[in-house]
C-alpha cells in the first residue's frame, strides 16, 4: 500500500507543483471549513500591535496560506491556524502555541514580537474573537478556523506569505516522522538503513507513516523494547516520507469514502507504470457509474474499466486517529467488473422486479428493488451487521464479509443465515411486516449474489434433488435451486407459505391474527415446524378453508426431509420459514373453500 500512496504523493507534487511547505498542509481536513476569522495584528516601525479579528469567507484554493498541520499531541497545530470547536478551546490551543514555542524559532524577531503581543493581549483579543465567532450563523459555526495575520500598511499577510511560519511548517512537519513523546521527554526513533520504499542507503525514521499500520503506544511493540529502534520495523527516507504525506492528503481528498458508520480507501495500484492521465480522469470524472460499495464509491468502477489494481483499506475513525480493520490488495479490475456483472443479474431477477414486488406490497409499490432501497454492495451487507456502540462486533463482520468479497474468499454460510435470521425476527417481533418481507428480500438478494460469484461455502457439496414437478413451487424451486437445495429448506419455506396465508385468512375473517402468537417470534427449529404443520390444516379448516397443491407439496417435503435427515440448525429455520412468508403472494394459490 505505501508505495502506491507515494506514487500518488509524487504525483499531486507533479501535477500542483506542490512548494516543499504546501507538501506538509492538510488541505484535505480543510473541505468542510466554510468561514475564517483572523487574529490580526498589525506591524508599525517594526512593532507588532494587536489590530483586530476580522471575518471572511474560506476558499480551498487558498489553503496554502493558512499553513494548517494538526499535531500529533492533539492538543494544539503545528501553526497557529485551527478548527475551532469553541472559543474556550480555542483560546487553550492559541495560548499553548505561543506558550511553547521552542526558543530556536524565537529568534526570529518577528515571531518573539508577536508572541509578546499575543500573550499580553490574550484576554482582548478573545474577548473580541468570542463576539465575532458568535456573530456567524449556528449553523455553520463548526465550520469555521482561526488563524493569525499581520497587516503592513495596505497589505494583509497570512501565515503562508511569511517565511518563519513556512519554516516552521516545514522543520516541525519532518519532526514528527521521527519523533514522538514518551513520558515527559521525547524520544528520537531514526538510524542509518535501507529506506523500504526506494531501496536507498540513508537516513531513515521511525514513524514516518502517515497510516497507523503499527503501533509502539506500548514498548512491547518495538524492537528490542525501546522505541529509538522504530526506524527498523519501517524505515523510510525523507524523501519518501514527504512523498507519502503527499499522498496520504491526496488519497484522503480524493479516494477516501464514508461506509455506512466506517470508512475505506480505494488505492490505484499501478505496480511499474504510474498513469496520469487515469488519476486526472478519476479527479473530475466525466461518466456516470452505478455503484459498488456505497452510493459515493464512483471510482472503484473507473479504475476498473481502465484496468487499474485496486487496493481497499477499511478503517475505523476513534477520535484524533483511526484503526485499520481489514486491508484488501491486488484486486484485480477484471473482478470488480464481474461484481458487477453478477449484481445487475441478480438485481434483475423477476423477484425482484416491480410485477412480483406488487404482489407483496401491493399496488402501490413503484420501480424495483435495486433502485426503490436505493442500494449497493455495502448497504446489503449493512442492513445485517447494523452499526453499534454497543454491537460492535457487527462492524468487523460487515468489514469481514466485503474484504472477503473482494480478495476473493469464501463466507460462511451460517454467519449471514444467522444475522439474517436475528435480523428478520427482530423486525417481525416489532409487527412491522414491511420491514420484515423487505429484509427478507434483501436477504435472498445476497444469498444469490454469493451464490453466483462462487463465494458461498455451503452448496458445492450438496447433493441436489433430481425428481421434478410441474408445479408453480416445484419451478420456483428449479429456478432458485441453490438457494433451496435440500427438502429441510424447501419444508421450512412452504411452512412460512401455508402459514402466510392462514394468517392472511383469519385477517379476512376476524380482522386480527392470533395463530402469530404460535410461531414463538420466529424462533424455530424441527419439532416446532412440523407440528406447526397439522395446527396450520386444523385453523385452516375452522375457517373451511384449503390449499390443496400447497398442502400436499408441503406434506411430501417433510416427508422427504423426515427420510434425508433434517439438515437446518434452528436459526437457518428460522429464516427459511420467514422467508416463505414474506414470498407467499407470488405463489397466488387458490383458497378452496370447503362446504359445512
Amino acid at each position: 500500500m505505501l508505495p502506491a500512496v507515494k506514487a500518488l504523493g509524487d504525483y499531486a507534487c507533479r501535477s500542483e507543483s506542490l512548494s516543499a511547505e504546501s507538501m506538509f498542509i492538510e488541505s484535505s481536513k480543510l473541505e468542510d471549513v466554510k468561514n475564517v476569522l483572523c487574529i490580526n495584528f498589525e506591524q508599525v516601525q517594526g512593532k507588532i500591535i494587536y489590530k483586530n479579528i476580522f471575518q471572511k469567507s474560506f476558499n480551498q484554493k487558498d489553503s496554502i496560506k493558512y499553513l494548517y498541520r494538526t499535531h500529533r499531541r492533539g492538543t494544539y497545530d503545528i501553526t497557529p491556524t485551527s478548527k475551532i470547536a469553541s472559543p474556550e478551546k480555542a483560546k487553550n490551543r492559541f495560548k499553548l502555541w505561543f506558550k511553547l514555542i521552542p526558543s530556536d524559532y524565537l529568534k526570529d524577531e518577528l515571531l518573539f514580537s508577536l508572541k509578546e503581543e499575543f500573550l499580553k493581549n490574550i484576554d482582548q483579543i478573545f474577548n473580541d474573537f468570542e463576539k465575532e465567532y458568535l456573530a456567524i450563523k449556528q449553523d455553520t459555526r463548526k465550520n469555521t478556523i482561526l488563524t493569525v495575520t499581520i497587516e503592513e500598511g495596505a497589505q494583509i499577510k497570512y501565515l503562508g506569505d511569511i517565511e518563519i511560519f513556512r519554516n516552521i511548517l516545514k522543520k516541525e512537519g519532518y519532526r514528527v516522522f521521527y519523533t514522538r513523546k514518551e513520558g515527559s521527554k521525547s524520544v528520537e526513533a531514526r538510524g542509518d538503513g535501507i529506506c523500504a520504499i526506494c531501496g536507498r542507503q540513508t537516513e531513515v525514521m521511525g514513524f514516518a507513516s502517515p497510516f497507523s499500520v503499527y503501533t509502539f503506544d506500548k514498548r512491547g511493540f518495538a524492537p528490542n523494547f525501546l522505541r529509538k529502534d522504530a526506524w527498523k520495523r519501517l524505515p523510510l527516507c525523507g524523501d519518501c516520507a514527504t512523498s507519502l504525506s503527499a499522498g496520504k492528503d491526496f488519497t484522503d481528498k480524493y479516494f477516501y469514502k464514508n461506509l455506512y458508520g466506517l470508512n475505506f480507501y480505494v488505492i490505484p495500484d499501478f505496480n511499474f507504470d504510474f498513469n496520469d492521465e487515469v488519476i486526472d480522469t478519476i479527479k473530475s470524472p466525466k461518466k456516470s457509474y452505478k455503484t459498488l460499495l456505497c452510493r459515493e464509491d464512483d471510482i472503484t468502477l473507473i479504475m476498473a474499466e481502465k484496468e487499474v489494481n485496486l487496493i481497499f483499506v477499511f478503517t475505523k475513525q476513534k477520535k484524533a486517529y483511526f484503526d485499520i480493520m481489514r486491508y484488501v490488495e491486488d484486486v484485480p479490475p477484471s473482478w470488480i467488473r464481474k461484481i458487477k456483472t453478477i449484481e445487475e443479474i441478480v438485481y434483475n431477477e423477476p423477484i425482484f422486479k416491480e410485477p412480483s414486488l406488487k404482489l407483496l406490497f401491493g399496488q402501490k409499490w413503484f420501480g424495483d428493488l435495486y433502485n426503490a432501497q436505493d442500494l449497493s454492495l455495502g448497504k446489503l451487507v449493512r442492513e445485517f451487521f447494523p452499526s453499534s456502540k454497543i454491537q460492535g462486533i457487527y462492524d468487523k463482520y460487515f468489514i469481514d464479509i466485503l474484504s472477503a468479497i473482494l480478495a476473493q474468499r469464501k463466507i460462511r454460510s451460517s454467519l449471514l443465515i444467522n444475522a439474517f435470521s436475528r435480523t428478520i425476527r427482530l423486525s417481525f417481533i416489532k409487527g412491522n411486516d414491511f420491514s420484515t418481507n423487505v429484509l427478507s428480500l434483501k436477504s435472498l438478494m445476497l444469498i444469490l449474489l454469493l451464490d453466483k460469484l462462487e463465494l458461498w461455502n455451503e452448496w458445492s457439496n450438496q447433493v441436489m434433488d433430481t425428481q421434478k414437478e410441474d408445479t408453480l413451487f416445484s419451478q420456483f424451486f428449479e429456478e432458485y435451486e441453490n438457494a433451496f437445495n435440500t427438502p429441510s429448506k424447501r419444508a421450512a419455506f412452504l411452512e412460512g407459505v401455508l402459514t402466510k396465508y392462514l394468517l392472511d385468512v383469519q385477517f379476512a375473517n376476524r380482522g386480527s391474527t392470533p395463530f402469530r402468537e404460535k410461531l414463538f417470534g420466529l424462533r424455530l427449529d424441527e419439532r416446532r415446524v412440523k407440528s406447526l404443520f397439522p395446527e396450520t390444516i386444523q385453523k385452516l379448516r375452522e375457517y373451511k378453508v384449503a390449499y390443496t397443491d400447497l398442502e400436499k407439496a408441503t406434506a411430501k417435503v417433510l416427508v422427504d426431509s423426515e427420510n434425508k435427515g433434517w439438515n437446518l440448525t434452528s436459526e437457518e429455520t428460522s429464516y427459511f420459514f420467514a422467508l416463505g412468508m414474506t414470498l407467499a403472494p407470488i405463489f397466488k394459490v387458490t383458497e378452496e373453500k370447503l362446504e359445512e
